[in-house]
């Protein structure tokens, strides 16, 4: 028997987000160290609540007595720290692990010509690269917090700044010290660049000004030995340098115009994409900046090239693996060996966060993020980090579970939990006042944790603070509902909050209307995207062969439900921009998401076509081909879609399916080799438990999918099955009652089947667990009635092992015989 998928799971990533669960309701006073009243929104005061005031927050604060508690999720156990108890408190250490700089571009004076400016700019810029890179220039942030920072303080237009802004970048990002420079004329057609080292607390210079004259030419040539002399000022005896500038003038006028630019001009993107296989610096702006966007494989790509072409530098890796961990797959064991070799900087110790989520290692994943609060104490993203791994351990203990599913010792353990994710991404807020994820995650954290004050005083700091209000709103949407001890008033005003503001983008913006939707807040949805499709239609009126104006408004009726329209849309990008093979894969995501798998076919192939090595496409084409029953095309596309993304879970589950249930020939042990990996990647959905246990008793290992089956049965609810319903609920049952079956346990296969035909009468798969168990039971007759129904009901060409077993046992046992 192979069992008969009931359509819960295509495999291929299509996948329902789980509801969040209900926060604790604890007393927020017996919480230790909350605030009993309604506080201000300082960052201060709240810390102060948190931590007690005047205290720096201790690792001690962070540790968990309460030893380790069995998870629900496969040969894991759940865990709040591993590590030795660290023998130093952050206050007392507040170095951190070296320097952290920060090189800005200089300021040049009234009057220079435009592109000598630029030119400065990217010579600051590769310097800020390759000096705040080095192994040992351990706290040095990385560029996406200081683009953060940037917002923050509204210094978007450049990063050709003073002494004062510098070091207000600098407190926002942990920074120790700040490079500030400056451009001047020398005479004759050269210019003088001079840089100047501070301590950014202080404000205070380290050493002599560096001040090197010249043409740009010659000014390009002497970068690595600026880069030298300013390693020695920080303190680094040995540093890690290139011999050589690897940018042309040309290369870094470039990078001076579109490095820390809101909007660079297209000939500018295009130019830093020229160098990017040149120019390390050129390639972590394709890799990391959305304008530069050109496709899953493109990036893992640059990926690559980027840990190639500088494979010491800690801002590249750090980079990469926060794009996407999965891209630096193939360089995992370069990345351990630099960790084993530069175990204090803060940027090889996020690449590492991000790997071992990437993996779902909980326990690897909480050691890196502790070590990169070590390594940067002062740096506010870190500390977010870190309150991430922590709530997450939370999360997956508990499963979107409502309280009343939740065990006493459970209780325990996310009591312990949730106040140390509280108490991590507070010390955020405190650090940089201005950090609007922080405050949100902050109203996130108290929320679960009990702090209802602290809450909503963090969410109304957010909101203050956000200009792109997304995540702020997705929170209050959530925060605010009844059922969490908020009020309908603020929940309406968040929702008209919502309603009213201005998103970044469609995407956005389509986001919120569907979480308006689901709050029940239909009407403002509507006049969200109704406000986006009035301004579209106002542009495609003045232009309607305008691309991008379609996909906007293609994207923006995908978030509305209206998928066929939106198809339409797509299709008439594909045709505006026939070589985009982004546009395309919208296009055949959309058909894929309509059921329409046969057609999606040709679209992912143009998709291939256009972008040789997506590495999602793949997986998805084999999808439209397993629909088709196009059996082996579909294996093959399948394989290639894991080749590329080899630790992608919704992959392994969807080749698995395919021998389980594709074609004539049951594939058994392959099937359960692909369940078991996607298990080990972290998937824990209902298809994956149910079809892993009909695999694994179809290829003898009956006693391991009872295990699986057990575990799910933890899994969803305490022994109640209390988080699924329907034919999830049923599929999981009789595949359990089928591992029972395998395993000889006939009485227990017989309690499940007959549970699932109360839920199901005619659920194909109890009835074939039943007529095997009744008969091992020597209940012939209800046997017989259960192959009959899988004789007369089920087609044999879906199933053709369980109708051939059924007929056999028919014959083997006539109605009037023994």
């Amino acid at each position: 028997m192979t069992g008969c998928s009931p359509g819960a799971s295509t495999g291929d990533g299509r996948t329902v987000a789980a509801s969040v669960a209900s926060p604790l309701t604890t007393d927020t006073s017996a919480t230790k160290g909350s605030p009993k009243g309604v506080i201000s929104g300082a960052g201060e005061k709240i810390s102060q609540a948190l931590f007690g005031e005047g205290r720096g927050v201790a690792f001690e604060d962070l540790q968990s007595t309460t030893g380790t508690l069995q998870a629900a999720s496969a040969d894991r156990r759940v865990t709040l720290a591993e590590l030795p108890k660290p023998s130093f408190s952050l206050k007392e250490n507040e170095k951190g692990s070296g320097p952290g700089v920060l090189v800005f571009e200089p300021v040049p004076e009234i009057g220079t010509d435009p592109a000598l400016a630029d030119f400065a700019a990217g010579c600051s810029d590769w310097l800020f690269f390759t000096v705040g890179g080095q192994p040992q220039t351990g706290q040095t942030p990385l560029l996406t917090s200081v683009s953060r920072a940037q917002r923050e303080l509204k210094l978007t237009r450049d990063l050709r700044l003073g002494l004062d802004d510098a070091r207000r970048i600098a407190a926002a990002t942990g920074a120790s010290h700040v490079v500030v420079g400056a451009l001047g004329s020398a005479g004759s057609g050269k210019s003088t660049l001079t840089y100047t080292l501070y301590k950014a607390e202080a404000g205070k210079a380290v050493g002599k000004s560096l001040a090197v004259s010249g043409s740009p030419e010659s000014i390009r040539r002497q970068l690595p030995q600026v880069a030298v002399e300013l390693s020695k000022q920080l303190g680094i005896p040995a540093p890690h340098l290139p011999a050589q500038t690897d940018a042309t003038v040309s290369d870094l006028i470039s990078l001076g115009r579109v490095v820390w630019r809101e909007a660079p001009r297209e000939a500018d993107i295009e130019a830093v994409s020229a160098a990017a296989p040149r120019v390390a610096l050129a390639t972590l702006c394709r890799l990391t900046q959305e304008r530069f966007a050109s496709g899953t494989q493109f990036q893992s790509d640059a990926a690559l090239l980027l840990t190639k072409l500088a494979p010491e530098n800690t801002l590249g890796w750090g980079h990469a693996a926060y794009m996407n961990a999965a891209y630096l797959t193939p360089q995992v064991e370069r990345l351990a060996a630099l960790r084993r070799r530069y175990p204090r900087s803060y940027a090889l110790a996020h690449a590492d966060v991000w790997m071992n989520r990437s993996d779902d290692a909980p326990r690897a994943e909480r050691r890196a993020a502790e070590d990169a609060v070590r390594a940067a104490p002062r740096n506010p993203d870190a500390w977010l980090s870190l309150g991430w791994t922590v709530s997450e351990e939370a999360h997956r203990l508990r499963i979107g579970r409502s309280s009343d599913r939740i065990s006493p010792d459970e209780w325990r353990f996310l009591r312990t939990v949730y106040p140390l994710w509280e108490r991590a991404v507070a010390r955020a807020t405190e650090l940089d006042p201005q950090h609007e994820l922080a405050w949100t995650r902050l109203a996130q954290a108290a929320t679960f944790s009990g702090s209802r004050s602290v809450a909503e005083a963090a969410f109304a700091k957010a909101e203050t603070l956000s200009a792109d209000k997304q995540q702020v709103y997705e929170w209050g949407l959530q925060m605010f509902q009844e059922k969490w001890g908020g009020q309908k008033s603020d929940l309406d005003r968040v929702a008209e909050g919502a309603a009213n503001t201005e998103y970044k983008n469609t995407q956005s913006a389509g986001y919120i209307a569907v979480q308006l939707r689901e709050a029940g807040y239909s009407d403002q949805a509507d006049k969200l995207m109704n406000r986006w499709i009035a301004t579209i239609d106002d542009l495609l009126a003045k232009n309607p062969n305008d691309p991008y104006a379609h996909w906007k408004k293609a994207s923006l009726l995908f978030y509305m439900g209206r998928k066929p329209a939106a198809c339409r849309e797509y299709e008439t990008v594909t045709k505006l921009l026939p070589k985009n093979a982004e546009a395309q894969y919208a296009y055949a995501e959309t058909l894929l998401s309509l059921g329409a798998d046969v057609r999606s076919i040709p679209e992912y192939r143009r998709v291939l076509e256009l972008d040789p090595q997506n590495a999602y496409a793949p997986l998805k084409l084999g999808s439209g081909l397993k629909h088709a029953e196009k059996w082996e095309e579909a294996e093959k596309w399948y394989k290639i879609g894991i080749a590329r993304l080899p630790n992608y879970g919704n992959g392994h589950l969807a080749l698995a399916e395919l021998y389980q249930w594709g074609g004539t020939k049951r594939r058994h042990a392959e099937a359960a080799r692909e369940y078991i990996r996607c298990k080990e990647l972290g998937g824990n959905s209902v298809a994956v438990y149910a079809g892993g246990m009909f695999a694994l008793a179809d290829s003898g290992k009956a006693p391991e999918a009872v295990r699986w089956g057990e575990e799910a049965w933890k899994r969803y609810g305490g022994g109640q099955y209390s988080q699924i319903t329907g034919k999830q609920l049923a599929f999981l049952r009789a595949a359990l009652g089928y591992a029972y079956l395998k395993s000889k346990r006939y009485q227990e296969a017989v309690e499940e089947g007959e549970a699932v035909l109360k839920m199901a009468p005619d659920d194909p798969n109890a009835h074939q667990v039943l007529g095997d168990a009744y008969n091992f039971l020597k209940q012939r007759r209800n046997a017989r009635t259960s192959w009959n129904f899988v004789v007369e009901t089920v087609s044999e060409e879906r199933d053709p092992e369980g109708v051939g077993h059924a007929r056999q046992m028919l014959a083997k046992y006539p109605e009037n015989g023994t």
